[in-house]
């Protein structure tokens, strides 16, 4: 819960401060600042493409932490972008937001299902209720505080604030040290648990064994019979 939180608050924090820092202080035209976010939005498709595979192969537990961190490092790219020449500066950005959008949706649809899938059916409602509540709640607390750091700071401190946050996020998750590749078994700390599975309904009509000794009698019914 307290990563849910923590990762967007983060990311709002950054936001205020973005588009000032890239076009006043890195000079960004607006046809730049458009590629950048054209770059962002095909690194969330890439790391849609992506999720599955890296939870299958890294394991839950460290596709949530290796996302967030990763994200964080990609965002740091950014306030640093100033220092860049010129003309590679818009290249550091749109390769730091493409990282960035990539990796938070690979952390967004891993923590989704796994909460999903540790969720009793009938809770499903109550529980993306009360999480979306708390992110959502968390993202103006975040504008504000980034824009008030912003204007007192800099837009470059409120970068490297927001990019700290969310790298340090994934702290949280440390606690769960899993066995299996799946984030189940016994660790040197709490593991995730299992997911939690259906069981599944029982199948309708008679059993096989049922079958079996109904088709037996009626075989010896029909030998017993006298013939016509």
């Amino acid at each position: 819960m307290r990563v849910v939180i923590d990762r967007p608050g983060a990311l709002f924090l950054s936001e205020p401060a973005f588009l000032v820092f890239v076009t006043r202080t890195v000079g960004l035209t607006p046809f730049q600042v458009g590629l950048v976010f054209s770059a962002s939005g095909a690194g969330a498709f890439a790391g849609a493409l992506a999720a599955t595979r890296a939870a299958d192969r890294l394991g839950v537990p460290l596709a949530l932490t290796g996302s967030l961190a990763t994200a964080g490092a990609a965002s740091a790219i950014v306030p640093a972008a100033a220092m860049a020449p010129q003309g590679l500066a818009p290249a550091l950005i749109a390769v730091a937001h493409f990282v960035m959008s990539a990796t938070v949706i690979v952390f967004n649809v891993t923590q989704r299902s796994l909460r999903t899938s540790l969720t009793p059916a009938d809770l499903y409602g109550r529980m993306n209720a009360s999480i979306r509540m708390i992110v959502m709640g968390a993202a103006p607390v975040g504008g504000l505080l980034g824009g008030w750091l912003s204007a007192t700071a800099g837009p470059r401190a409120a970068l490297v604030v927001g990019a700290l946050g969310m790298a340090t996020a994934c702290a949280w998750l440390r606690p769960f040290r899993p066995a299996g590749r799946d984030g189940t078994g016994a660790g040197t700390g709490p593991s995730i648990p299992a997911p939690r599975r259906e069981s599944a309904p029982p199948a309708s009509g008679p059993l096989p064994g049922r079958r079996r000794q109904d088709r037996t009698a009626a075989d010896g019914h029909g030998r017993g019979s006298p013939s016509a």
